[in-house]
């Protein structure tokens, strides 16, 4: 994962269905952690599975599978595993022997986006999986692209465009487009002197929100697309992790203090505002990572 995207500790997982019930995985050691879901007061419904080393939980757009990634024995790396939610079972769908990571829905569910290093090439690049695992990993960008790696964060609603974050040689992080058929070649849709990372679609295709460090700490903005105009900063004491409600009409994110954050956004108007923005959740636990979608 791009460098910014990782602290040494202090790690939170999860994600939100469709019916706003939210899955959390908890630490109770270095190691294992449990998937449990959670509703929008906190409050633990139940849990998923058996403690294991897990992280990115990634809901399908139907709400019905969860992408992960899974410390995977004999090699002892990250795969990708995707749980079938309602018969409770989980099945391998990467098979790189490779640590992969930013595992991303296609609109349609049939298809995930990951990166992992080569072998032939240094730095980390993005492939296409088959979400039920059959197949080959197909590569979706040139190896020789310059960079300390690319990490895929959002697919486009219409599934033609894929936004990800692009780690230059300095270590600075930029967000570019791919699309996704045709020439495959990638480029530039919003670089500052600071980061740019954690880009997300608005369901609507109308904006993408994303975390910029250029006021000396995280926070959460929202640019119009295509064109990466005048933005609206949405959070207000740091924030990381953006996710949109699957009908736009609130935007949650990671607080450093670890609350899940909601922001409100007015319906029927043609600009973006920002209306109450409170928190939802506040995750009482000693470890958070990425992970959260709506």
């Amino acid at each position: 994962m791009p460098r910014s995207l990782w602290s040494a500790a202090n790690y939170v997982n999860f994600s939100v269905s469709r019916t706003h019930t939210l899955i959390y995985s908890s630490a109770n050691t270095e190691i294992d952690r449990q998937l449990c879901w959670y509703d929008r007061q906190g409050k633990q419904l139940s849990k998923l599975g058996q403690p294991e080393y897990a992280s990115g939980p990634q809901l399908s757009p139907d709400g019905k599978k969860l992408a992960l990634r899974l410390l995977t024995q004999p090699a002892g790396n990250f795969e990708i595993w995707v749980y079938d939610l309602a018969r409770g079972l989980q099945a391998r769908t990467s098979f790189s022997g490779l640590t992969v990571s930013g595992q991303v829905w296609s609109p349609d569910g049939l298809q995930l986006a990951i990166s992992h290093s080569t072998q032939q090439a240094s730095g980390d690049h993005m492939y296409l999986l088959q979400a039920d695992g059959t197949g080959k990993e197909e590569p979706i960008e040139q190896p020789s692209l310059e960079s300390l790696g690319n990490y895929p964060s959002s697919w486009s609603p219409k599934g033609h465009l894929l936004l990800f974050d692009h780690q230059d040689k300095s270590g600075k992080i930029s967000l570019w487009l791919l699309p996704v058929s045709g020439d495959r070649r990638p480029y530039t849709f919003l670089e500052t002197p600071f980061n740019a990372q954690m880009g997300k679609f608005s369901p609507d295709g109308r904006w993408v929100a994303y975390v910029s460090n250029d006021s000396g700490k995280d926070e959460i903005y929202v640019v119009p697309f295509p064109n990466a105009g005048a933005r609206v900063q949405v959070s207000t004491e740091g924030g990381s992790q953006p996710r949109w409600r699957r009908d736009g009409r609130e935007l949650y994110y990671l607080s450093p203090a670890a609350k899940i954050m909601v922001a409100e956004l007015p319906a029927g108007v043609s600009d973006f505002r920002v209306g109450a923005v409170r928190p939802r959740i506040r995750i009482e636990r000693s470890y958070r990572s990425p992970g959260l979608s709506l």
